[in-house]
C-alpha cells in the first residue's frame, strides 16, 4: 500500500469520526447522558474487578509469606545442623589428633 493510499484511508477514517460527531450533536444533552452512564457503569466495573482482584491476592499473598517462613525456618536450621556438624568433625579430628599422641607415647612406653 502506499503513502497516498494510506493517507487517503486515514483522512476517510477521520471523516467517519467527524460525521459521526456530528450525529451526535443535535441529541448532545441525552447522548452526554449516556455517556456518563457508561463512565459510571465502567467505574463500577473497575470497582468491581479490583474487589475481585483483592480477594484473590490476598490468600496468595498469606501463602507466599507462610511458604517463605517455611523456607527461612529450614535455611536457620539447616545452618544450625552445618554448624553442629562442623562442631563433631572438628571433634573428631581432635580426637583422632589426640588418639595418636597417645598411640606414640604408649609405643613409647612400651619400648
Amino acid at each position: 500500500m502506499s503513502t497516498v493510499e494510506q493517507t487517503n484511508i486515514e483522512k476517510l477514517e477521520l471523516i467517519k469520526v467527524k460525521r459521526r460527531t456530528l450525529e451526535l450533536l443535535p441529541d448532545a444533552g441525552n447522548n452526554l447522558v449516556k455517556l456518563q452512564g457508561v463512565i459510571e457503569s465502567s467505574a463500577q466495573r473497575i470497582v468491581n474487578l479490583a474487589n475481585q482482584w483483592d480477594k484473590h491476592r490476598v490468600p496468595l499473598i498469606e501463602e507466599h509469606r507462610r511458604l517463605r517462613e517455611l523456607i527461612d525456618n529450614r535455611e536457620l536450621e539447616s545452618s544450625r545442623k552445618l554448624v553442629e556438624i562442623k562442631g563433631i568433625h572438628e571433634k573428631i579430628k581432635q580426637s583422632a589428633a589426640e588418639m595418636k599422641g597417645k598411640e606414640i607415647m604408649y609405643k613409647h612406653l612400651v619400648s
